[in-house]
């Protein structure tokens, strides 16, 4: 999946959104009276850990395995987790009074964090992590979210929680299971600010995300429904008073974007165990891709995250894969059209070439889905006119005229008219 880099303009935008009409399953939000004054001092006190730096790079390179010398390599994990944790909290990282910031800003300390974490090294996933490789993770990740955790109970300081949220979402990447709960409980949390909630979704699905296409590396099932619950409950919230700015109401939906790419790195078409409308994963994202049902309104890169994940999902044994094609070209025609209106000019953070790209390897996945189906001629030939559409846009020419194809759309209806079979009002609007 192609990873689009954070733009800075997202994080101011999302720091100026309000409250959300959630109920918390776990506070972590300090008390009034409650401060961290000596958290940075145990970071202080700690800082010989980094005389022991030869061996955390044996670690990071995996040629030093935790059980040489095991009560004193957990000695140490334990003590780095805590000194790239507390290091948050102290004001000379902050650079908010004159005069106190040091060199080193809280992007490096998250920087810091995040390479002796190996994110990169797992992002890359070749050559794939080592046995020692994963032990050490596994250790120094229990530390680092025990060590956050605390932080979150103990500092109000916007600067600090926002960080330390982009901390946690890297060890829930790195593959620390229990980073999910709090992950869950920051995003649920009424007093929380959206900023964090930006990299708590971030978090969940990082999380959701990490193991094949095929099958999730979260081991607890009722751990991964519970992420997956909470990104569509957040899609789907209420906002208790709508903005009528619209660079606020472009932040809010900057923000549902994360919930969007969340639920689709879910996998699944329907959520395992639901019941009802809560679980129908590829209904919801097919509801954002073609602007059907949520307030505000589906920002353009909402619709192609969302018409790109639902062709992503697993397909269970009910989902109307033709159902499913046609309102992804929905999105395709918006997207094309949109694309000419612009003349191809980047706008509103939409990278036209990465889109298309991403849209096509899309088709891919969704024709890979649908061969042996009763859907597969249907959904062959829709990709087949969508790719005529996407490719010249990809190879950034000023074509992809839509109008064919929406032609086509209107003129072609597939024999399915839900997403599920059987499930009468899983059903989305037309294409007009």
């Amino acid at each position: 999946m192609t990873r689009l880099a954070f733009r800075s303009l997202g994080l101011a935008i999302a720091l100026i959104l309000g409250a959300a009409d959630l109920s918390a399953q776990e506070k972590l939000w300090p008390p009034d009276g409650v401060g961290d004054e000596q958290l940075y001092q145990k970071a202080q006190q700690e800082a010989e850990f980094k005389s022991a730096t030869a061996r955390m790079g044996e670690f990071r390179r995996g040629v030093r395995a935790m059980a040489d010398d095991a009560e004193g390599n957990k000695a140490a994990l334990a003590k780095a987790a805590r000194y790239y944790v507390y290091r948050l909290t102290s004001a000379i990282y902050h650079g908010t009074d004159s005069g106190t910031a040091s060199i080193i800003g809280m992007n490096s300390l998250v920087s810091e964090a995040s390479a002796a974490l190996l994110v990169p090294e797992a992002r890359k996933k070749q050559p794939p992590l080592n046995e020692n490789q994963k032990k050490y993770l596994a250790e120094l990740t229990r530390e680092m979210h025990k060590a956050l955790r605390e932080v979150f109970k103990t500092n109000r300081a916007p600067v600090v929680r926002v960080n330390a949220a982009r901390m946690l979402a890297a060890v829930a990447e790195a593959g620390n299971e229990e980073s999910i709960d709090t992950l869950i409980a920051l995003l649920q949390d009424p007093d929380e600010s959206d900023a964090v909630r930006l990299f708590a979704l971030r978090g969940l699905k990082e999380a959701l995300a990490y193991g094949t296409p095929e099958k999730s590396a979260i081991q607890t099932e009722a751990r991964e429904l519970a992420a997956i619950a909470a990104a569509q409950a957040f899609l789907t919230r209420k906002i208790k008073e709508m903005p009528t700015e619209p660079e606020k109401v472009e932040a809010l939906r900057y923000l549902r974007r994360e919930a969007v790419r969340a639920l689709a790195a879910s996998r699944h078409a329907t959520m395992p165990k639901s019941k009802d409308e809560a679980g129908r994963t590829a209904w919801w994202l097919l509801k954002v891709a073609r602007k059907d049902g949520l307030t505000p309104e589906s920002s353009l890169t909402e619709q192609v995250e969302g018409a790109i994940g639902a062709c992503q999902l697993n397909p269970s044994k009910d989902l109307n894969l033709d159902y499913v094609a046609y309102h992804v070209g929905g999105a395709i025609v918006d997207f094309a059209a949109e694309f000419a209106r612009k003349k191809g000019g980047d706008d509103a953070g939409v990278s036209w070439k990465i889109y298309a790209a991403r849209l096509l390897a899309g088709l891919d996945d969704l024709q890979s889905h649908a061969k042996g189906t009763k859907s597969e001629a249907y959904v062959n030939e829709m990709a087949g006119k969508a790719r005529l559409v996407l490719q010249p846009i990809e190879a950034g020419k000023p074509t992809g005229d839509p109008g064919p194809f929406q032609n086509w759309l209107r003129s072609k209806a597939p024999t399915n008219t839900t997403v599920y079979n059987g499930v009468a009002d899983s059903t989305i609007k037309a294409v007009e």
